[in-house]
């Protein structure tokens, strides 16, 4: 019996380290190990160019927008200046005033009456 479990065993060696068998196991590792990993850096290297790709696209867009805020502040600061100002009220005929008047509220005046709450 013991003779026997000994040669299944070395049976089972031979078999397992035999020429037919270790091409079988590296074929299997090749397969299994090597393949996958492969496949792995190949997706990450295709993501990898995705982003670049997208940094650089908003990258452009970024650009693009920055030199219209520009534009856009030249713009204001331009129109904010007092002779834009000027310019403009005199296309919207505006007329200076030499002082400013205050209309007086009555007792009667249906604004004051109604802005003002009457005390108790």
């Amino acid at each position: 019996m013991l003779q026997t479990s000994a040669q299944n065993i070395i049976y089972f060696y031979d078999s397992i380290f035999s020429e037919k068998s270790l091409k079988k196991m590296v074929f299997c590792l090749i397969l299994f190990g090597i393949l996958p990993l492969l496949a792995f850096y190949f997706f990450q290297l295709g993501q990898l160019f995705q982003e670049n790709y997208f940094a650089k696209n908003y990258q452009s867009q970024i650009d693009e927008i920055s030199s219209q805020n520009a534009t856009l502040q030249k713009t204001t600061r331009e129109s904010l200046s007092l002779g834009e100002i000027e310019k403009g009220a005199k296309e919207l005929k505006l007329v200076e005033i030499s002082a400013i008047k205050f209309l007086s509220l009555t007792d009667e005046s249906l604004v004051k009456n109604f802005l003002v709450p009457k005390s108790r």
